[in-house]
Formats: structure tokens, C-alpha cells, sequence
């Protein structure tokens, strides 16, 4: 498998195959501006697993194309190419059968990814991309702050300054608006971010999840590390 290439403007294309699973081809990192030609969803969660076990799953399963966890800005990722292409004119109806499938996802289920966030006592925090991965890599940032829905919180501008960097850091974007249209365009609510509000005496270790209920899309950032959470079921097919 070659490394991804880098294009500016993808062209976005949706291929349903058997298993079932869908082809998209046209993901962009926000992290790099990376795109991945071929990125394989499957329609059937991950079984429920821990952090480290979905993790270990993924070692196994990558040398095979097989499906596995990501991080949380690999999610986004595909959310947001997802939501950019939603009118596309010849994949539409596949793309809407795609938001119906997360949206049922995210209604059952903690979608946990392998993004670890390190709470610190002192200084910036931590976060952890591609955890448990060989290449695995990290960040610092603030990520405490108050919870709440993000458009609202953005209305204080000194609130807004440091969710951008929370939402930057965790989801590889800091663009609340688009963040919140996509979210709200999945599961019909606007998105609310559930975190550390003040620093912990010790270490915390947490991961980053993603859930939905009536009134909300929940961007949690303190999802238990050891307790065991379902996954979506992806394959970035670099070729």
C-alpha cells in the first residue's frame, strides 16, 4: 500500500459494494489536507470493545484491509466529505442511506474512535491520534472548558477562542459552524461538547466518543478509557 497523495480538490465518488459496504473515494485530513483515495465503511458497528482492544484490532486487521477503528478527526473527515456531497445529483441516495445508517449508529451507541485525550493537573493537555498505533502521534492543547452546545458557547468570543482550540485539537477541525451543520445534518440536532470542566488532581485519561439523543449530538471528550464502547467499521484503502 502506497502513502496517501495529496490533492487540493478531490473528486468525490460513491461506489455500494457487497458485504454490504460503501466506497468513498475523496476523504480529505483536516489534520494534513491529505486525501484518501478509497476509504471502505461498513453498515455493521464493530463489535464492543475497549480503547486498547479496538486498537490491537487494528494491528491485526490492517495488513488485511480489514475494518477497523480511527481517530476522531479521520471521522470527522468522513462526516464532512459526507455533508459537502449530500446534493451531489448521482450519489445522493447513497449518501443519504449512509447519514441514516450513522444516525441510527449514534442513537444506540457510544461511538468510541482511537483518539486518547491525557487531562493534565498542569499545563496543556494531551492528545493522542492513531492511539496504540506504530504511528501514533500526539498534540497539546487546552481541552477543558465548559459544556454545552458549541454554537452557543461560541457566542462569548473568549469561549469561543478556546473551543476552537478544543475542537481543533480532539477533531482536527476548530470550525464550529461547519462542525455543528454536520452534526445537525446526521442526527438532527445541533452538537453539544461534553469534556473536563477544571483541571483534575491527578492524570485523567479518557477517550474521544461520539453519541446522540433527542436533543443533542454529544462530542465527548471523557469517555472512560477502560470501559468498552462499539466502533464504525473502516478502511482507508490507499492505493
Amino acid at each position: 500500500m502506497s502513502k496517501i497523495s495529496k490533492i487540493k480538490k478531490p473528486n468525490f465518488e460513491l461506489i455500494s459494494v457487497k458485504n454490504p459496504t460503501w466506497i468513498i473515494k475523496g476523504v480529505v485530513d483536516p489534520h494534513t489536507g491529505y486525501v484518501y483515495p478509497e476509504v471502505g465503511l461498513v453498515n455493521k458497528l464493530l463489535p464492543v470493545r475497549t480503547q486498547d482492544e479496538h486498537a490491537e484490532h487494528y494491528r491485526k486487521e490492517a495488513k488485511k484491509d480489514g475494518f477497523v477503528s480511527r481517530d476522531a478527526p479521520f471521522h470527522i473527515a468522513l462526516f464532512t466529505t459526507l455533508y459537502e456531497n449530500r446534493e451531489n445529483p448521482e450519489y445522493g441516495n447513497g449518501i443519504e442511506e449512509i447519514r441514516h445508517f450513522l444516525q441510527e449508529s449514534l442513537n444506540h451507541e457510544f461511538l468510541t474512535t482511537l483518539t486518547r485525550i491525557i487531562n493534565n493537573p498542569e499545563g496543556l493537555d494531551k492528545v493522542i491520534y492513531n492511539y496504540g498505533l506504530p504511528n501514533e502521534y500526539y498534540k497539546k492543547a487546552n481541552i477543558i472548558g465548559p459544556d454545552g452546545y458549541i454554537t452557543e458557547l461560541a457566542e462569548d468570543q473568549e469561549k469561543r477562542i478556546k473551543l476552537e482550540e478544543t475542537l481543533k485539537a480532539v477533531y482536527g477541525t476548530g470550525n464550529i459552524e461547519l462542525i455543528n451543520e454536520v452534526f445537525k445534518w446526521i442526527t438532527g440536532n445541533d452538537a453539544y461538547i461534553v469534556r473536563f470542566n477544571s483541571k483534575p488532581k491527578e492524570i485523567r485519561e479518557s477517550v474521544a466518543r461520539f453519541i446522540a439523543n433527542s436533543d443533542s449530538a454529544c462530542l465527548d471528550c471523557d469517555g472512560d478509557h477502560q470501559d468498552s464502547y462499539s466502533a464504525l467499521g473502516v478502511s482507508a484503502l490507499e492505493k
